[in-house]
C-alpha cells in the first residue's frame, strides 16, 4: 500500500498478484481503464477475434498481454529514471522489441523533464476515478502527455484515456499539459517517411504515435455510460487471496 499527497486529496494506491487499485477516503475509486472498459463498446476487430475462442483461452491471452505490458513500462519506467535494464530478463521477443522502439522515439524527440508514472486522481461534484501515467515531459517546449501502449491498433479508448489523465495531472499536480499522445510501441513502422505532428515524427523503428483530438467532454460522456450501464458507481473487482505456498496438507482458497 502507498499512499499519494495530491493537491486535492490522498490517495491510497493498492496492489495484489493480480493488478492495482486506489482508494480515497476509505472507498474504492475506479480506474480510468476500468470506466472505459465500461462506457466504450469493444472494437469491432477485437470482438471477431474473441468470437470463435473459449473463455479460458481469452484469459490466457488477456493475462500474456497484461504480463508484456507490465514488464514494458516497468522496464520504461527504470530507462527514463537513468537505470540500464537487461534484456536477458525479457523472454518475450515482443517485449525487447517494444523497448527498442521505445528507445528510438525517446532519442529521435529527446524529452526532457521527464515525470514517468505518476499516479492521479479527479474529483469532482459527479466524477471520480484515478490512473497512473505512463509520461508527463517536455518536447519542444511543450509539456505533453503521453499513454505507452504494447498493441499495435490505435483504439478510440487509448485517446479518451490521455484526456482523462489531462484532467487528473492538472488537479493533483503542479502540471499544465499542452498536448496528450499515445505511443504504440512494437509496431511494423519502419520510420523510413514519418509524418510530422507537432513538430515531432509521427513513426519511427517500430513506433507510431498519435496526437489525441478529443477532448475531456468526449471522456465524460463516456464515464456517464459507464455509470448508467453498470447501474451506478463501478463496483471494486473481488479479490481471491491465494496462500503464499501450496501445500498437501493446508491448500484452501480464501
Amino acid at each position: 500500500m502507498t499512499v499519494y499527497k495530491l493537491k486535492q486529496t490522498e490517495l491510497v494506491y493498492l496492489t495484489d498478484e493480480f493488478g492495482h487499485s486506489y482508494e480515497i477516503n476509505g472507498e474504492s475509486v475506479a480506474g480510468v481503464t476500468t470506466i472505459l472498459s465500461l462506457g466504450v463498446p469493444a472494437d469491432q476487430g477485437l470482438i471477431a477475434f474473441w468470437k470463435n475462442m473459449s473463455a479460458d483461452e481469452q484469459a490466457d491471452i488477456l493475462t500474456d498481454a497484461q504480463e508484456r505490458g507490465s514488464n514494458v513500462h516497468q522496464a520504461i519506467e527504470q530507462l527514463l529514471l537513468g537505470n540500464k535494464v537487461a534484456s536477458e530478463g525479457f523472454k518475450r521477443p515482443r517485449e525487447k522489441a517494444a523497448l527498442t522502439a521505445f528507445i528510438d522515439w525517446y532519442q529521435k524527440v529527446q524529452p526532457t523533464d521527464v515525470r514517468p508514472e505518476m499516479v492521479v486522481a479527479y474529483m469532482d461534484d459527479d466524477k471520480k476515478y484515478a490512473g497512473t501515467v505512463d509520461f508527463i515531459g517536455t518536447i519542444n517546449g511543450k509539456r505533453v502527455l503521453i499513454d505507452f501502449k504494447t498493441s499495435a491498433a490505435p483504439s478510440k479508448k487509448n485517446s479518451l484515456q490521455v484526456q482523462a489523465y489531462k484532467e487528473a495531472v492538472e488537479q493533483s499536480l503542479d502540471e499544465k499539459i499542452d498536448a496528450c499522445y499515445v505511443l504504440y510501441l512494437g509496431t511494423k513502422h519502419t520510420g523510413t517517411r514519418p509524418k510530422m505532428i507537432d513538430d515531432m515524427p509521427n513513426t519511427g523503428f517500430g513506433w507510431q504515435m498519435l496526437k489525441s483530438e478529443d477532448t475531456f467532454e468526449d471522456f465524460a460522456r463516456a464515464y456517464d455510460m459507464a455509470i448508467w450501464c453498470s447501474g451506478g458507481y463501478p463496483k471494486p473487482l473481488k479479490v481471491v487471496v491465494y496462500p503464499k505456498e501450496f501445500d498437501l496438507n493446508n491448500n484452501k482458497e480464501k
